[in-house]
């Protein structure tokens, strides 16, 4: 059964042997002596157009499913994929939202397994429409159909039929969606040792989670040991803060904007020593802010990563479904 240390562990086990990826435990230091929670806010909370939840819980929970198998590789270089939506130009996780969102106004019935299981080139198009075309469609193409097929065989085409009472634990969720839906699997291997991320399925959960304020479909036990979202956003934010070092042979890499491999070390170090970095910053930070957790951290850290800066450092760019 997955575990939060079993998590943790191999994440240490990677920070341990790195080559391409340090931490500077003196930056870690001092973001912590100068942290503060309010800062604490959800993507819902700065949602560019508003964030509406749907009417039917039902609904809602289907959307947050769908949103999260598709939450990867939005980067373009040097254009990056960008849709109009509400009188604003979204890109990113943002102009995701807006894309299901706009399919429900059109009365496409995007949350019905059905639709999804028999999803056209034309259709997946049609979803995704905005300038250039979304990285990496056809693969998305596959998750949505495979998604559609696999709640069509168990559970009457909709995804809040899977999300039983019994199956409200954090890890338990994780390991049963990353087994049962496509796109969701994501886990590497280095030096001969499995690392786990599992970062959409996170996604999903944790947003379910704050969505529904913890009542209802958000009551999940052990939420708050998740250890966090291993994505481009959040590594170059930390590298900002100096808390991540990068070797001089990634930094050029990164900087010149030269794609990293999936499943290289210098892809597996930077994630991995993401989660490690955040969870000893919330182990520095507990004693002031006891409920501090990997989560709230992330998206801290991630509503910090959308604001544009001049010294911002740039993210790593990886083609991959994971992320």
């Amino acid at each position: 059964m997955l575990t939060r240390p079993i998590i943790i562990n191999t994440c240490e086990f990677v920070a341990n042997k790195s080559q391409f990826v340090s931490l500077s435990l003196k930056a870690m230091e001092k973001y912590c002596q100068n942290f503060s929670l309010e800062k604490s806010r959800h993507w819902s909370q700065i949602y560019p157009v508003g964030y509406k939840r749907r009417k039917n819980d039902d609904d809602e929970l289907d959307f947050l499913f769908l949103i999260g198998s598709q939450a990867f590789c939005f980067w373009g270089y040097p254009h990056k994929w960008t849709i109009h939506y509400k009188g604003k130009s979204l890109d990113g996780w943002w102009a995701l939202v807006a894309c299901f969102e706009r399919a429900i106004e059109k009365g496409i019935p995007i949350l019905e397994g059905q639709y999804l299981a028999k999803l056209s080139s034309i259709k997946v198009r049609e979803l995704f429409s905005g300038v250039p075309e979304i990285p990496l469609i056809k693969e998305r193409k596959k998750i949505l159909k495979g998604i559609g097929k696999a709640l069509v065989k168990k559970y009457k085409g909709r995804f809040h039929n899977f999300y039983r009472p019994e199956k409200r634990e954090a890890f338990n969720l994780i390991e049963k969606i990353s087994q049962e839906f496509s796109g969701f699997g994501d886990v590497a291997t280095y030096k001969g040792k499995k690392v786990y991320f599992y970062k959409k399925a996170q996604v999903v959960i944790s947003d379910i989670c704050e969505i529904f304020k913890n009542k209802g479909y958000g009551r999940i036990n052990n939420i708050d040991q998740l250890p966090g979202h291993a994505d481009y956003k959040i590594p170059a934010i930390l590298r900002k803060l100096g808390i991540l070092i990068y070797h001089k042979d990634l930094v050029e890499r990164i900087d010149s904007r030269i794609e990293v491999p999936v499943g290289s070390n210098m892809e597996i170090e930077i994630r991995a020593n993401m989660l490690w970095a955040t969870h000893l910053i919330c182990e520095k930070l507990k004693p002031k802010f006891p409920e501090i957790n990997p989560v709230t951290l992330d998206g801290i850290l991630w509503a910090l990563s959308q604001k544009k800066s001049k010294s911002g450092k740039p993210y790593h760019l990886t083609k991959t479904v994971c992320y």
